[in-house]
């Protein structure tokens, strides 16, 4: 029972770091496409 609750506090864990690690990526991704834009523009 314990390692199981374990396992899942982990699993939540990786899964919040990583949809943090996400929206960082889309932030970076839509400033460069921002900025692209507008050197093109």
């Amino acid at each position: 029972m314990t390692m199981a609750r374990t396992f899942t506090a982990q699993l939540l864990t990786l899964i919040s770091q990583f949809q943090c690690h996400m929206s960082i990526l889309m932030f970076k991704s839509s400033s460069i496409q921002n900025a692209v834009r507008s050197q093109y523009i």
